[in-house]
């Protein structure tokens, strides 16, 4: 049978190694949270990117949706003001035909 003084140096080497996994752990639990802590931060910077990003291309849509719309409305004018020319003409040359004809 193990002796007094074994049985606590046992149970003494036996702490050490307790306390030596408990330390190896927390540090592994520390070093996971900083990881942790750094995944969410590059999430976060990347969502924030993200949602930059959405805004600038609405942005430019709305924009270019814009400019389509003013070149239509300039485009309506054009035709117009052609449909307008034509009839002139149409006028002129029927006045034209009436007087000399």
């Amino acid at each position: 049978h193990a002796s007094v003084s074994e049985l606590r140096t046992a149970h003494g080497a036996e702490k050490a190694r307790l306390l030596q996994e408990h330390e190896r752990l927390q540090a592994l639990s520390e070093a996971l949270q900083r990881e942790r802590a750094a995944l969410a931060e590059e999430l976060s910077a990347g969502r924030y990117s993200l949602d930059e990003a959405r805004e600038r291309c609405a942005a430019e849509a709305a924009q270019a949706s814009a400019g389509v719309e003013g070149q239509r409305q300039q485009l309506r004018a054009a035709q117009e003001s052609l449909i307008r020319e034509r009839e002139r003409l149409s006028r002129e040359r029927a006045a034209e035909v009436a007087a000399h004809g």
